[in-house]
């Protein structure tokens, strides 16, 4: 364990950790091929060792069931896209059986298929779509999806979600040069499909983030009028709103809907969360987030320097720290902001 996680669990006090949600990496495969994908670099690094980049069945049935066994109430499906897998309902089903609730990850696009949208709501009614959508504009998705008619198939898929009594979805948005302008824009989307709520994301400079880093990411200084902008518009048209990897110092009025925060409320009430990633071991997703994300020497005298976890290392490995200035005023703790 780091210095830094070592403080920042100093300062939340000692607690009995329990594993309560496990990410399950199905695979890589995948029928998008998005500019910003973080997998991308383990999909290369597992060819060139000449190893499979998908789970089997049984891989990931003894995954579901290791993760009963720690006492985990959930787990994410997530890839790659799993729904292109022939044993998605299966495994579905495996996992709802055994008393482990899954959580689904996915870029939507099955579920332009009604027939297929309905066998998934038949096998876990009250089954979570988080749902990759990059843009309210065709044009603007498939870009960044690199694939024609991503966009087209996914609004479909999520229409026949909600048409088809879908309790639970959700937008995944992924910030790049190409949509943060377009902010505004996708929550306008996400009410008038009837979501209710907009996760929207900083990207994580691995993969193809990083290969294309300065055609793909840009600086919090540039996107900061238009996260201001989603978050009011949001706020105003009662949609839930969340933010991933952008420092609190950049969501003024808005802190509280950094989603870093359910780590410090997840660990202060004895729960974790674990990342299994195809070829790796387990990762323990609260400290590796905070391993790999940095503070600047400035943070120090920044009213949010305890609540915060600062931002990507590649962040600073490319665009350096002289954006950010820190928040005058009194160190501000979790009951502050909430």
């Amino acid at each position: 364990m780091n210095r830094k996680v070592r403080l920042i669990i100093a300062e939340l006090g000692p607690m009995e950790n329990s594993i309560t949600s496990v990410d399950i990496k199905f695979g890589y495969s995948c029928n998008n091929n998005c500019v910003h994908c973080v997998i991308a670099g383990h999909v290369d690094r597992l060819k060139k060792e000449n190893k499979p980049i998908d789970r089997t069945t049984d891989e990931i049935k003894e995954h579901i069931l290791d993760a009963k066994s720690k006492g985990a109430m959930s787990v994410v499906f997530t890839g790659g896209e799993v729904t292109i897998r022939p044993d998605f309902l299966e495994l579905l089903e495996f996992s709802e059986s055994n008393g482990v609730h899954p959580g689904l990850q996915t870029n939507g696009r099955s579920f332009c298929v009604r027939q297929f949208a309905q066998k998934t709501l038949n096998m876990v009614p009250n089954l979570h779509f988080e749902v990759a959508l990059h843009s309210s504009k065709k044009e603007i998705h498939d870009k960044i999806t690199r694939v024609d008619g991503s966009f087209d198939q996914t609004v479909t898929g999520i229409k026949n979600l909600i048409l088809l009594g879908a309790k639970s979805v959700n937008f995944k948005v992924v910030i790049s040069r190409s949509n943060f302008k377009d902010l505004k824009d996708i929550i306008a989307l996400a009410k008038d499909l009837n979501i209710n709520q907009v996760d929207i994301a900083y990207p994580h400079g691995m993969g193809n983030a990083r290969k294309y880093w300065f055609d793909i990411v840009p600086k919090y200084t540039e996107i900061h009028p238009f996260v201001l902008e989603a978050a009011t518009f949001a706020k105003e048209n009662n949609v839930e709103i969340s933010f991933e990897a952008i420092p609190l110092c950049f969501l003024a009025g808005f802190e509280k809907h950094a989603s870093e925060l359910e780590f410090i409320i997840q660990y202060m009430n004895g729960k974790s969360s674990e990342l299994r990633q195809v070829g790796e071991l387990e990762i323990n997703w609260q400290t590796e987030r905070l391993r790999i994300k940095t503070k600047l020497s400035q943070c120090k005298k920044c009213s949010y320097f305890n609540v915060c976890e600062g931002v990507w290392c590649e962040y600073v490995e490319f665009y350096g720290g002289n954006e950010f200035a820190p928040v005058k005023g009194k160190t501000l703790t979790l009951k502050d902001i909430l």
